[in-house]
C-alpha cells in the first residue's frame, strides 16, 4: 500500500520507513548460506545490467 502524506512526513522526519510484515518465512539455517550466495549473484547479474546509469562497478561488493 503507498504510504499516505502524514506517513510519508514520520518517515522524513524519523529517517524510518514503518512498514507491515506481510509475511515471515523460516527457513532451515543450513539453506541460509545458499540463499546469501543466489540473492549476490542475483543482484551482481541485476548490477551490471543496470551499469549504464552511472553506478560505480569498481566499488565494494555486496555482502
Amino acid at each position: 500500500m503507498p504510504l499516505s502524506d502524514k506517513e510519508i512526513k514520520e518517515a522524513e522526519a524519523e529517517h524510518i520507513v514503518r512498514a507491515p510484515v506481510r509475511t515471515r518465512v523460516v527457513v532451515p539455517v543450513q539453506f541460509v548460506p545458499n540463499l546469501i550466495a543466489a540473492l549476490q549473484e542475483h543482484w551482481r547479474v541485476y548490477s551490471e545490467s543496470y551499469s549504464n546509469v552511472g553506478w560505480n562497478k569498481t566499488g565494494p561488493g555486496v555482502h
